[in-house]
């Protein structure tokens, strides 16, 4: 199978700072391509958000980036689980998740969001490449390059940009505003089913 070079000017602009987005530049610094990470906060790690669960799939790639090692040691893998009733008598046991790891060769890990946060950030290499203070306010695609501002100011220029900026994505409200001037069938059934207040992924794709 032969592989397709990625030119050396090619650059990507990740916003968001989140899980998705700093394993992406991990990466991308393995691939060797230029990438630049946007986060509006102040810092990448933060006390909040909900617990996390990783399964054996998604940590099978996070070894592959260095990373499982590091995250092992904040947390202790699920083997057991244990149903009681009211009164703390077992009811139910399984095993189910040991036979996962058995089967696939990762367990099922659950840590605190901050916590992978934490690895995800101190592992990465090239800390100059995550801005932070750096809030989205406008995307503009042109024919041959992308160029992303800030709310304080910086212009960044790149080939590709990758929305990982959460549930309130400035990149997805940029993606569905342009697919609304194009007045494309997805923007079309997307403001129907809102309408309506049925949306779902199907309803628009």
């Amino acid at each position: 199978m032969t592989s397709t070079a990625v030119p050396n000017s090619f650059k990507v602009i990740i916003v968001g700072g989140s899980i998705s987005g700093l394993t992406l530049a991990h990466a991308l610094h393995r691939a060797g391509i230029p990438h630049t990470v946007l986060e509006k906060r102040k810092t990448i790690t933060f006390d909040g958000g909900a617990s996390i669960s990783l399964q054996s799939n998604g940590l099978r790639i996070l070894d592959q980036l260095g990373l499982y090692q590091d995250i092992l040691k904040t947390t202790a893998p699920i083997r057991v689980s244990i149903w009681r009733d009211s009164n703390g008598k077992v009811v139910r046991k399984s095993r189910f998740m040991q036979m996962v790891e058995e089967r696939h060769g990762y367990p099922i890990l659950c840590l605190e969001r901050s916590e992978l946060l934490d690895v995800l950030y101190e592992k990465y290499e090239k800390k100059e490449h995550i801005v932070t203070s750096s809030e989205v306010v406008k995307v503009d695609s042109r024919r041959d390059e992308v160029v992303v501002s800030t709310k304080n100011g910086k212009v960044y220029k790149g080939d590709i940009v990758v929305g990982a900026d959460g549930i309130h994505s400035s990149i997805r409200k940029y993606m569905w505003d342009v697919e609304r001037e194009r007045d494309s069938e997805a923007a079309r059934k997307a403001e129907n089913c809102k309408l309506a207040k049925t949306c779902s992924v199907g309803d628009i794709y």
